[in-house]
Order: C-alpha cells, then structure tokens, then sequence
C-alpha cells in the first residue's frame, strides 16, 4: 500500500512541474505577442544607454555662516554652485550663475550695464549681496573668472546679517592662493565681437607664503547701436601661512567697466546748444552710484565738453543724493516753491549743508504769480514816484514799510 502512495505522489510532483513549465512557456509567448502588437512599444525598440549621476559632497562648511558646520547639518536652506558648474557652463555673467539656483532670479538687467536679483519676492542687489562675506556694492556687474563658489541662503533666515531683506542672501567666494603652482589661460569668444581672455596663475613663493593672481579683460558691443563694453578686472591675493591652524590672507579687487559711452546718452533738445541726459529707471542704490568714482569721471568728462552742467537733485531732506553731490559740484542753488515750501524745511536744509561745510550760492523761487505779489506794490510805487516826485525819499519808504508789513 505504501508502494502504491509513494508512486502516485512521484506522479502528482511530475505532472505538476510539466504544468508548471507549460504555463510559464505559454505567459512568456503571450508576452512576446503582445509587445509585437503594442504600437508604443514597437517605436521603441532601442535600449536606453545607461544614466549616471553623481554627486560631489563639499569638503568645507559654507563661508557665510562663519561657523564651518556642514551644510547637511544646518537647518537654514542653503545652495552652494561650485566652480566645476562655472566652469563647464563658461559662465560670463553672475546671471549665468543664479540659473543654477532655485528661487533666485534676476529682476533686470538694465541693457547689460547692471544685473538686480531677486529671491522669493525681495529685492537682492542693494544689501543682500555679499562677496567674501562683506558687503558688494550692486551697481555693477560683478567679474565671474574669479569666483570659487557661490552661497546662497534662503529665506529669513538672512535678517540675521543686520539690514537685509529677508528673501535670503548671496555670498561669492573669490579663489585663494595654493601652495602648489598652476594655473590656465582661457579665451572665450561670442557674438557682437564679443571677446574675453582670461589668466589664473598661483604657486608658492616659500613654505609660508602663496599667491594667485586673476585677471581678464572683456571687450563686446551690442545689438544697440553705439553701445560698446570694455572690462578691466586685476584680482591678486596671497596667502601667510601662520601655524597649522591660522592663514592670513591679503586680497585686492580691482573692476573697471565702462559699459556705456557718455555719446550715448546725452541728447539734443528743441532748445539751441542745450542737451540733456534723462536719469532712466531709478537703481536700487543711487547713493551709492552718484559717490562712486564713475561720477566723478563723468563730471570730468562733462566739463570738457560743455560750459555749464547742471544737475536736478532731489530734496536734501528727503535723501542723502543731493548732500553728496554737492560736494562734487562747484556751486549748490536751493529751489524753493512758493506756498509749498515751508520756512522750516528751508532752514533745515540750510543747516544740513553747513554741516558738511556746503555754502548755497542762490536761490530759485519758483511759483511766483505777478499779478498777485507784485501789482500792488508796481501802483504804489509809480503813483508816489509821481505825486511826491523823487525828493520824498522818506515818506516813500516808510509807506513801502507799512505796504510789506501789511502783505
């Protein structure tokens, strides 16, 4: 009996493999059906190459923190683009770089004589940009060929840099001396007669002392007539080495950019001899454009050129543009309106330029109605003139006295 259950189970076993591989033999058939019946699969017959991706983990902390703490370890949203990105992108411009971010974008870019970037609705270029953790003025186009890395932290987490906004804040890193030698010399080339060639040179000078020394210069036009650029910009650093722990590192920063040519602004008027230079869309930081060295070029310049310049600025109170322009002008003349201006803006304003050592050399009266302030006194006058004559000096002034007292 046992015989007879172990033969009937060997059997059972056999047929159940043989079922087993019919049925994985008849799924793999119907398979191969349906993929040869499948109109998207028939397209795409080709076997995708494969995909890799890395990623780099960066060696330091970010520089803007000045704390050294790894960037997976702080809380703050934070994005750092390193100089492999710049590098393989062949960014030209710091616009170039922000693509690469997320929630950073550039709000204008002022026909390539200006860049302003902006970070989850705030404004960036006037505080917020920084570069080597001090503050960078945003009035001009900062050079790229330079920079080791760019920082950025997000959010408010940027009021605790003092008087931010609190869209976040951009750090760029300039590159530091080695103590070992290399260096590259690129070309890049575009459109517009665009050209730019660059130099990067560092080493040792002994075991405690390294340099570096950047460099480029950039000449293009543009798709506008008569608008040329031409950039200058010197980077050299060294490096003292003072223990295993404490570097020293001394830098300058050097740009020069004369985006635009003076010729190209300044227009005619209906007037003869008489040209103007519209003052165009407001910056983010006029104060800091009208006491940089720009203005005073463009001072210089407008003085060959012209007899006269004159300049419109706004009220003395309200900003500080005015107090600094008048220390680079020769004379200052205060415009006051009548029946607008108030006695005691005007002579705060005179005590706000004595401060500073600034005269007013006249004034300007604007508003005045003829009829109203001065035909009464015309009446009086011509009817004295002739009743009294010229000899009645004294009654003539003294009714004048009691005509001004009484107006």
């Amino acid at each position: 009996m046992r015989n007879y259950i172990l033969l009937s189970a060997i059997t059972l076993l056999l047929s159940s493999n043989c079922l087993a591989q019919v049925n994985q033999k008849n799924s793999t058939a119907n398979e191969q059906t349906q993929a040869s019946t499948d109109s998207i699969k028939t397209k795409k017959t080709e076997v995708l190459n494969e995909v890799l991706v890395t990623g780099k983990n960066l060696r330091n902390g970010t520089t803007f923190l000045k704390s050294g703490i790894k960037p997976i370890d702080l809380p703050q949203s934070i994005q750092v683009i390193g100089s492999a990105i710049i590098e393989q992108q062949q960014s030209i411009r710091l616009s170039d770089v922000i693509k690469n971010a997320n929630g950073v974008y550039v709000g204008s870019a002022r026909g390539g004589a200006q860049e302003s970037f902006w970070s989850r609705g705030y404004d960036m270029t006037a505080n917020n940009m920084f570069k080597n953790g001090f503050r960078f003025n945003g009035g001009s186009v900062p050079e790229v060929s330079s920079l080791e890395k760019v920082e950025f932290l997000k959010g408010s987490a940027a009021l605790l840099f003092g008087n931010v906004a609190p869209g976040g804040i951009l750090n760029m890193i300039t590159k530091t001396p080695l103590f070992k030698e290399g260096g590259e010399i690129t070309m890049q080339a575009g459109s517009y007669n665009f050209y730019k060639p660059s130099i990067d040179v560092y080493g040792p000078l002994n075991h405690a002392i390294a340099y570096r020394f950047n460099g480029s210069y950039e000449n293009s036009e543009s798709f506008r007539n008569l608008v040329t650029k031409e950039r200058y910009y010197v980077n050299p650093s060294f490096a003292f080495k003072i223990s295993y722990r404490t570097d020293i590192t001394l830098q300058a920063d050097y740009l020069s950019d004369d985006s635009v040519s003076i010729d190209s602004v300044i227009k005619s008027s209906a007037v003869e001899n008489l040209s103007i230079i519209t003052s165009g869309a407001i910056p983010p930081n006029p104060s800091e454009l009208i006491a940089s060295n720009r203005t005073d070029q463009m001072i210089k310049e407008l003085k060959e050129r012209f007899d006269f310049v004159l300049f419109d600025m706004p009220p003395v109170i309200a900003v500080t543009d005015s107090m600094i322009m008048a220390k680079k002008v020769d004379m200052l003349i205060l415009v006051i309106r009548v029946n607008n201006t108030e006695k005691a803006v005007v002579q705060r304003t005179k005590s706000m330029l004595e401060n500073i050592n600034i005269n007013i050399s006249g004034i300007v009266v604007n508003g005045i109605v003829h009829e109203k302030y001065y035909r009464g006194y015309s009446y009086y006058y011509y009817y004295y003139y002739y009743y009294y004559g010229e000899s009645s000096k004294k009654k003539k002034n003294g009714l004048f006295s009691r005509f001004l007292r009484k107006n």
